[in-house]
């Protein structure tokens, strides 16, 4: 999984898809990305570059931990998976 960013976006290029969304909801997606694997153990270690690549570029961008990790956004805005 590799993730990179513009000014105002960033993408996430599996092998098979890709998508690219506002900087600004970097962190949603992180979130999400993290409570797929916490909800769904038996998916085994399927999040984990998803999630490495994001963190990644959440470093690089100089996101702080807590933003990351209590930012948090109503159900209606929550991201519903990779479009």
């Amino acid at each position: 999984m590799k993730a990179t960013h513009d000014e105002t976006t960033f993408t996430l290029t599996g092998e098979i898809w890709s998508a690219t969304y506002p900087l600004d909801e970097l962190p949603k997606w992180l979130r999400w990305y993290r409570s797929r694997k916490a909800r769904f153990p038996k998916a085994g270690n399927s999040y984990d570059a998803t999630i490495a690549a994001l963190e990644g570029l959440a470093g690089e961008l100089g996101y702080s931990a807590f933003r990351l990790t209590h930012q948090r956004s109503s159900a209606a805005q929550m991201p519903r998976g990779p479009r």
